[in-house]
């Protein structure tokens, strides 16, 4: 498997996106950029089938990250091939603007808050039962700041699942 990340949303071609859109800029609220995964030799049904497993994956990977982090908003670019994929996690971007093509997609702005409901919503969804960050992932400072072991218990009260 290769993941790819495109560049910054602010690069050449999706700076127009920019211009209609009032993006916080505050130090709880991230961007992130577009990315690609690439199952080369799959099938189309075995390749479908690990872009969604590793869309959750990252998707609860950020979120636990955000969520450890403060951060309450995330803007990114995405189309709508990522778009149904968010829609089986069970994770709805908030849409920033109008779909205006990119390589030949149509695509949006959006923004999630990244909290407790969120997380529960992709792992239900993604059939994740554990924290996908571990604490040897995190920087010195960031562990200094939070209780880790209680962050993100398997609480199955938390869990939050609207069909």
């Amino acid at each position: 498997m290769k993941i790819y990340v495109a560049g910054p949303l602010c690069e050449e071609k999706e700076r127009k996106f920019l211009e209609d859109i009032d993006i916080k800029k505050s130090s709880k609220c991230w961007e992130m950029s577009r990315f690609a995964v690439d199952f080369g030799g799959l099938s189309a049904k075995e390749g479908l089938y690990h872009l969604n497993e590793t869309t959750a994956k990252m998707f609860c990977a950020l979120t636990e990250l955000c969520i450890l982090c403060g951060i309450q908003e995330i803007y990114t670019l995405y189309d709508l091939r990522i778009a149904r994929i968010l829609k089986r996690l069970n994770c709805h971007p908030i849409r920033e603007s109008q779909g205006r093509k990119i390589d030949g997609n149509d695509c949006y702005v959006g923004h999630f808050i990244p909290d407790r409901i969120m997380l529960e919503n992709l792992r239900w969804a993604g059939k994740i039962s554990d924290s996908l960050i571990s604490e040897d992932d995190l920087p010195p400072i960031l562990i200094a700041k939070i209780s880790f072991s209680e962050k993100f218990k398997n609480d199955e009260e938390a869990y939050v699942h609207a069909g």
